[in-house]
C-alpha cells in the first residue's frame, strides 16, 4: 500500500524477478507493479454489503433459517426465541428433525421432495414443531430452495402464530386505551377503562395503577382493586413488589 500525494492510499500488486547469467550468479531483477485499489474497494464494498445484509437477517422481526441437507447452517434472532433457546449455537448445526416428532418424519420427507422440485419457488407450510424445551410451538412460513456457497440450500422464513396473535392483541389494545384518553374526561373513568383492556390480556382481578412521589418517597394508588389491599401510601423503599419495581425499572413478569 502506497500514500499518494494527497493523502490517500493505494493498493498495488508488485511481482519480482531474478536475472542470473550463465553461471547462476545474481546480476540484477525485474518486475511489474499492478494497481489493486479498484479490485481492493469492490471487496471492500462487498464486505460491508454482506455485513449489512447479515445484520438485516440477523435483527429480521421473523425467524429466519438456512440447511443444507437436514443440517441448520443459519439462524437469527427471532428463530432462537421461537425455538426457546439460549442463543444461536444451540440450533446451528443440529439436525432440523430433532425439531419435529417422529410421526411427521414422513410428511417431512414429502415436503422436502416437493421442495426440490420447485426451481427456486417457495412453498408454504404449517406445522407444529417443538422448542429446544420440548414444548409445542405453531409456526407458520415458507421455504424456498437456493444456491448457498455453491451448495444446494433450503431458506425458511417464519414466525410464532402464538406470539403473533399476541402482539396483535396488545397492539389493539393499546389502540383502545389511545382511543379512549380522548373520549373519557374522569381520570378515574380512563383508568377503569385501562383495567377491563388489561383484563382482556391476563388475569388481572386485583388491579391497582402507582405513582411515584419522589420528592416525599411514596407510591400512591390512584386507582386500586384488590380483595386485600387498600389504597394507603407505601414508602419507595420499603420492601414490597411495587417499590422494588420502582426502584430497579424492570418487569417481574
Amino acid at each position: 500500500m502506497l500514500k499518494c500525494k494527497d493523502g490517500s492510499f493505494k493498493w498495488f500488486e508488485e511481482k519480482v524477478r531474478k536475472l542470473k547469467d550463465s553461471s547462476g550468479k545474481l546480476i540484477g531483477s525485474f518486475g511489474s507493479l499492478r494497481n489493486m485499489t479498484p479490485e481492493k474497494n469492490a471487496i471492500t464494498a462487498l464486505k460491508e454489503t454482506e455485513k449489512s445484509y447479515k445484520d438485516m437477517l440477523d435483527f429480521s422481526p421473523v425467524g429466519m433459517l438456512l440447511i443444507q441437507g437436514r443440517k441448520i447452517v443459519y439462524a437469527n434472532n427471532e428463530l432462537v426465541k421461537i425455538l426457546n433457546s439460549a442463543s444461536v449455537a444451540d440450533i446451528v448445526g443440529k439436525n432440523v428433525f430433532r425439531f419435529f416428532g417422529r410421526e411427521q418424519v414422513d410428511q417431512l420427507n414429502q415436503d422436502y421432495a416437493i421442495l426440490s422440485g420447485r426451481k427456486g419457488k417457495p412453498v408454504d407450510f404449517d406445522y407444529n414443531i417443538y422448542d429446544v424445551k420440548r414444548s409445542r410451538v405453531h409456526i407458520t412460513g415458507s421455504a424456498i430452495p437456493i444456491q448457498f456457497q455453491g451448495v444446494p440450500s433450503v431458506q425458511i422464513i417464519c414466525r410464532n402464530v402464538a406470539l403473533s396473535e399476541r402482539s396483535n392483541l396488545i397492539r389493539r389494545s393499546i389502540l383502545h386505551i389511545l382511543e379512549s384518553s380522548d373520549k373519557i374526561t374522569e381520570l378515574n373513568e380512563f383508568f377503569k377503562k385501562i383495567h377491563s383492556v388489561v383484563k382482556n390480556l391476563m388475569p388481572a382481578d386485583n388491579f391497582y395503577i402507582a405513582l411515584a412521589d419522589k420528592q416525599n418517597e411514596l407510591l400512591n394508588f390512584p386507582y386500586i382493586v384488590d380483595k386485600y389491599e387498600d389504597n394507603n401510601p407505601v414508602g419507595i423503599q420499603q420492601k414490597t413488589l411495587t417499590s422494588l419495581v420502582f426502584r430497579s425499572e424492570k418487569r417481574c413478569l
